[in-house]
């Protein structure tokens, strides 16, 4: 509810995996209150979902970059890995899925457009954090595109 429905609005559809979660009578009775039909792909096969399982592997790859070693932080980093994702063009469409779903390019931020960060920052304020952040991973994000594109020809 607080990081889709109150953001986006209701989606008609959900397509999921067979977890748990989305299997729950919880889940089934809010999709039922919401009037959300659910559809779940087939269980132990993944190319059912191809495209979300997709997604996922690079949010991964993603993330596997940045966490530490002992995983402690990765929920630190899940929003900027979403926020890289959504803010690049999908190699299949070649559009930004931001701007499929708001009908407009997405305003970044002008960090995201220089050079980047150099080598030594000091980290004692939050917009510096934030700014290193942002820059990374749209930094990121670009290298990841490409290296796809190189790929897939």
């Amino acid at each position: 509810m607080d990081h889709v429905v109150l953001i986006y609005g209701v989606p008609q559809i959900i397509l999921s995996d067979c977890g748990s979660q989305f299997l729950s009578e919880t889940f089934k009775s809010v999709c039922k209150l919401l009037g959300v039909k659910h559809t779940h792909s087939t269980r132990f096969r993944p190319q059912s979902n191809g495209s979300n399982e997709r997604s996922n592997k690079g949010l991964i790859e993603y993330l596997r970059s940045y966490v530490a070693a002992d995983l402690s932080n990765w929920d630190q980093w899940v929003q900027y890995a979403a926020f890289g994702h959504n803010t690049k063009p999908h190699s299949a469409t070649n559009y930004i899925p931001f701007q499929l779903l708001f009908g407009r390019l997405p305003n970044l931020p002008g960090v995201l457009q220089r050079h980047p960060p150099s080598a030594f920052y000091v980290y004692d304020t939050y917009v510096k954090e934030l700014e290193a952040r942002l820059q990374s991973s749209y930094a990121m994000a670009r290298q990841n595109l490409e290296s796809s594109k190189v790929q897939n020809k």
